[in-house]
């Protein structure tokens, strides 16, 4: 029994990194352009930058990044109410979560690469399987 589901999860594994490199190749003969700039960008791998281009349909409907901003939901709100006194705002969080968290992680670790570099590998070699 354990068996057989083993070699379902293996069958399943395979198929979903099959259908994951269709989908990037998909991604880069549709988007080519827009995919070579958006992972230009730090932080931004292939899988942001397929998930980007896939919400925004290749980010071609959006005139500037205020527009694409909005859209994803990562611009700043501001908070009043009445005669209170302004405080401070937060993302409107409108947009997509999934694309929200994708970029929110790809900043994150770009900053901590700033701030912690990677090892190179002639300094500190990887241990062998």
């Amino acid at each position: 029994m354990q068996e057989s589901l083993q070699q379902s999860q293996a069958l399943c594994k395979g198929q979903i990194q099959e259908t994951e490199k269709r989908l990037l190749s998909i991604s880069e003969d549709c988007f080519d352009a827009a995919y070579r700039l958006a992972t230009s960008v730090a932080g931004v791998g292939p899988a942001i930058a397929q998930a980007l281009l896939i919400a925004t349909n290749g980010l071609q409907d959006f005139g500037n990044a205020k527009k694409l901003a909005k859209f994803v939901g990562v611009c700043a709100t501001q908070f009043e109410s009445g005669s209170s006194i302004k405080k401070r705002g937060s993302i409107s969080k409108t947009g997509d979560p999934n694309l929200r968290a994708l970029l929110y992680m790809g900043a994150r670790l770009y900053i901590l690469d700033q701030i912690h570099p990677p090892i190179p590998d002639e300094i500190h070699p990887p241990v062998p399987d």
